[in-house]
């Protein structure tokens, strides 16, 4: 049976998945010393000295020897670790990959010489072995030295990880990891400096510096020593602002998504935005919402009123204040009721979205409404959640998004007076009017201090009288005053009314504020200079929802370091907010008028030519990362300003996806009026498709099939209207494996068919390849192997004619599977083989788990179930570790199986109930979770 032995932490040893009992910790201590040095013969004295130190106690050595003798017993029930005698001493007999000391060794050495996404792969890997202190209550020179070493080791395999993260452009989320590391070992610079490091390229320049200080004090106090040259030259270049410091070509890297769940279950959601920085003159409305317990506790509560009301600033307000009140989490969803430039968000698409949230996987997700909002109540039923939905548009769009549960609360915000909730639910409503004159003024003196307004009383009075009682205008008015502190509050007021005249059709339909929210707005762009006017009106061409910094800086076509400083300017005015680090959003009223201004900009259509290529090139590298197969055509080369940017690794790629993904699936609907003119390399329609194809990679791992669905039709819809039958092919493929996983099988056949007639007709095997291998899965899933086995190899003898390797890897691998369905296992093995081979070669993490598991279920035909087994083992270290969850199932299902046939029934059923775990949170195909459970009811001994 299997062997595990844990050493980094408290010493550990499983025989399958028993944990076998090794005695107190000085016997525990014996093993480690057999094991610290690999294939070391230790002496009895050696034993001695290591447990005892240099006074063992009389007849240690019949204690040693007994210590031996039981440890011997300890270890019978596996074949695969042994206690021997051997050259005047003893030794342990074991694979060095089941002992985790050695693993550690072996994945820190090989990360030295790895290229850097395999090498954080392993980083990765060989930390997460680290589980504690090694035996604590031991005290011997020699254990004390080692357990020195091990945490030296430890800390260096931390440090180079921490820059391997720090090169990707996750500097926000290190900061974490690198705020214990420098609490632990205050002394240590190396830990200092990339802490500071992460401080400063997050925007925290002065805690960067206050933290060098901290440092420094310390090792005056501690050591007597001022700091190294090294962090002393850091410190400088932060001072200095040294533009060498920014993250490398990272600019546009978004925050982290978070990696898929690695458990099954309920996911607490924080999607809350940022909390407003201060809150003042909506005191009594937030007292009338009411409390969220006891007596006037309402389960739906809504705040209507005008555009600019402060409707969403006092809805968050509350939900802060709350919080405690709702710890299974809070969702948050702008529903874009009255955006000037996009229609309301259908309740399918923001049911979706808070169902991801939850820990629904995307391709479980149900098609229609009805099923969505069940299983939306179904999951809220039992919790203590807060859903605040933004900017309705009237009660239809948001009955199906309240919450199942008298423990949730629903807190709706609307230019419209939402009846119908009040009369369906019992909705308490609060309608949001315009501030009065004294509440104005305590408003307006907030932001901008009180001492100048009460200095200028007529002068203040004349503002506010023209921003009519509009928190939104208030403020973007006082960020103005704010940032001339020189300008006299009556010359503003006198600026104002020049340019005096009203932003038109913002309001609900229930009455229209009497402020002159234009007046407002053109009073604080007339004050900016040329680049923040420039970038201003050019945001108007970006689709939403929000805006990064690389995205603005492609609008103007400048460098990302000239544009920070520009959109700095736009937030300090109040234009733009940042919702999330790095992200920026505009008010819809906001928004309205850059679309105003962006009308009459001669640069407006390069703007978004721009943006288009900036997301496509950066879409394509991230693409090139997470899928080696990739046979997107090369692009022309990028417009100048359009500055796309480059991921370091997967994950970084991953994260880029994740963090555009909102504005690339408007972009795919839009990009279709870019340039296409004569001389500019781009086919009318191009930019659709080629978007479509880059993120077939990100959705396809994701099971967001229902999003692949609406891209690659649109890719089709394009296509078809260019006559491009090369891209037809393409879309009818992506849509035929689309309905496939959707379990639409006769569609998927349709699509799949008429790529290969396409393909075929254009003489191109290669793409010709790909339909056939989705062919060839079809019919495996119909039940017809033998069918399925001749379009693999009917797709192999095509990537052979295309003369293409990496594909011909993937072929090869799934006609190995078909033959170990077929029963025919050394050939199996054999193929599979071949197929590992390449997929290392070329670094394909996903394929070498694939064959892997492939190589697996052959070896287990042929009885072969211990190496089964550790292929299906190393097959799931891999897709756990690239976030592949529903391969992860299934290789818990293959291991399982693995384990059945060889006899060993607990660790049968331990995988398989895992798997079954996996699938209950994944699939949405049932008969995967039945048969997983018939075979944990069922299980017996082979």
């Amino acid at each position: 049976m299997s062997v595990r032995i844990r050493l980094l932490g408290g010493v550990e040893v499983l025989i399958g998945r028993r944990a076998v009992d090794l005695g107190h910790p000085r016997q525990q201590c014996v093993l480690v010393a057999l094991l610290a040095d690999r294939d070391a013969c230790v002496t009895a004295e050696q034993l001695l000295e290591r447990v005892w130190g240099e006074a063992p106690p009389r007849g240690g050595r019949s204690t040693l020897y007994s210590y031996l003798s039981r440890l011997r017993q300890a270890l019978e029930g596996s074949d695969e670790a042994r206690i021997e005698r051997r050259g005047g001493g003893y030794a342990v007999d074991v694979d060095p990959m089941a002992v985790d000391l050695y693993r550690f060794a072996r994945w820190t050495g090989e990360a030295r010489t790895a290229e850097p996404s395999r090498a954080r792969l392993l980083l990765e890997q060989a930390v997460a072995l680290r589980r504690g202190t090694l035996l604590p209550r031991i005290d011997t020179p020699w254990l004390n030295e080692l357990r020195t070493r091990l945490d030296e080791r430890h800390r260096t395999a931390e440090a180079d990880l921490m820059d391997l993260r720090l090169d990707c452009g996750e500097h926000t989320e290190v900061l974490g990891d690198l705020q214990r590391l420098v609490t632990g070992h205050p002394l240590d610079e190396g830990p200092a400096g990339r802490f500071m490091l992460a401080l400063y390229r997050s925007g925290r320049q002065a805690d960067a510096l206050e933290h060098y200080e901290r440092t420094r004090r310390e090792l005056a106090e501690q050591l007597g020593v001022e700091p190294g040259p090294e962090l002393r030259r850091l410190h400088l270049r932060i001072l200095a602002a040294d533009p060498a410091l920014e993250a490398p070509r990272t600019e546009s890297a978004p925050v982290a998504a978070a990696p898929p769940s690695a458990e099954p279950g309920f996911v607490v959601p924080r999607q809350l935005p940022l909390p407003p920085d201060r809150f003042t003159a909506r005191e009594a409305e937030l007292e009338r919402l009411g409390p969220r317990r006891g007596e006037g506790a309402r389960p739906v509560l809504a705040v209507t009123g005008a555009g600019g009301m402060g409707k969403t600033w006092l809805a968050l307000r509350w939900a802060y204040d709350n919080l405690d009140s709702f710890p299974d989490g809070q969702l948050f969803v702008n529903l874009k009721g009255f955006d000037p430039s996009e229609p309301p968000i259908r309740p399918q698409t923001a049911l979706r979205g808070f169902l991801e949230a939850l820990g629904v996987a995307p391709h479980a997700v149900p098609t229609d409404l009805h099923g969505q909002t069940g299983l939306y109540r179904s999951l809220t039923a039992a919790k203590r959640i807060l859903v605040v939905l933004d900017n309705a548009h009237d009660t239809e769009q948001v009955l199906p998004l309240l919450p199942g549960g008298l423990g949730c609360t629903a807190l709706v915000t609307s230019r419209r007076r939402l009846p119908g909730l009040v009369v369906a639910h019992g909705a308490h409503v609060l309608t949001l009017g315009a501030l009065s004159g004294e509440d104005s003024a305590r408003l307006f003196g907030s932001h901008l201090g009180h001492p100048r307004p009460e200095a200028e009383r007529a002068a203040t009075d004349r503002l506010l009288a023209l921003c009519g009682g509009m928190p939104l205008a208030i403020g973007v008015l006082a960020a103005r005053a704010a940032d001339r502190p020189e300008l006299a509050l009556s010359a503003l007021a006198e600026d104002l009314g020049r340019v005096r005249n009203t932003l038109d059709a913002f309001g609900a339909g229930d009455g229209d504020t009497t402020a002159d929210v234009r007046a407002v707005l053109t009073s604080s762009y007339r004050t900016f200079g040329g680049p923040a006017q420039r970038l201003f009106r050019l945001l108007g061409a970006h689709p939403g929802p929000d805006v990064s910094l690389a995205a603005a800086a492609a609008l103007v076509g400048e460098p990302v370091p000239d544009v920070r400083p520009v959109v700095a300017e736009l937030a300090r005015a109040h234009l733009l907010t940042e919702d999330r680090p790095g992200r920026y959003t505009l008010h819809d009223l906001v928004r309205a008028h850059a679309l105003e201004l962006v009308a009459g900009d001669a640069d407006r259509d390069g703007a978004f030519d721009r943006l288009v290529d900036h997301y496509l090139h950066t879409a394509l590298a991230c693409d090139s990362l997470l899928n080696v197969h990739q046979d997107t055509p090369p692009l022309p080369p990028p417009q100048p300003g359009s500055g796309p940017w480059r991921p370091a690794d997967e994950r970084a790629a991953h994260a880029w996806f994740a963090a555009e993904y909102p504005v690339l699936g408007t972009l795919v609907q839009q990009a279709g009026g870019t340039r296409s003119g004569a001389g500019s390399g781009i086919r009318p329609g191009a930019p659709t498709w080629q978007l479509a194809s880059t993120l077939s990679t990100f959705l396809g791992r994701g099971a967001r099939w229902h999003d692949v669905l609406a891209v690659f039709e649109a890719a089709l819809d394009a296509a078809t209207a260019a006559g491009d039958r090369a891209e037809q092919a393409r879309a009818h493929r992506e849509l035929g494996c689309a309905t496939m996983e959707l379990g639409r099988h006769d569609e998927a056949l349709a699509h799949l068919e008429e790529s290969v007639r396409l393909c075929r007709a254009l003489g191109r095997p290669e793409a010709e390849g790909h339909a056939e291998l989705h062919l060839g899965y079809l019919w495996e899933v119909r039940g017809d192997q033998e069918r399925a086995l001749r379009h693999d190899l009917l797709a192999l003898d095509l990537f052979d004619t295309a003369g293409d390797g990496i594909c011909r890897a993937r072929a090869l691998n799934a006609a190995g599977w078909d033959y170990a369905q077929l029963g025919r296992y050394a050939e199996a093995a054999d193929t599979c083989r071949r197929a590992l081979d390449y997929h290392r070669e070329v670094g394909d993490h996903r394929g070498e788990a694939n064959a892997l598991d492939s190589i697996g279920f052959a070896l287990q035909g042929l009885g072969r179930y211990p190496e089964a087994a550790d292929c299906y083992e190393r097959a799931l270290v891999i897709n756990r570790t690239i976030g592949h969850r529903s391969n992860e199932a299934q290789n818990l299902e293959h291991l399982g199986d693995a384990h059945h046939a060889a006899g060993h029934v607990a660790d049968a059923r331990a995988a398989w109930q895992e798997a079954a775990e996996v699938q209950t949170d994944l699939t949405h195909r049932l008969d995967d979770v039945a048969r997983l459970a018939a075979k944990i009811r069922d299980c017996v001994p082979a």
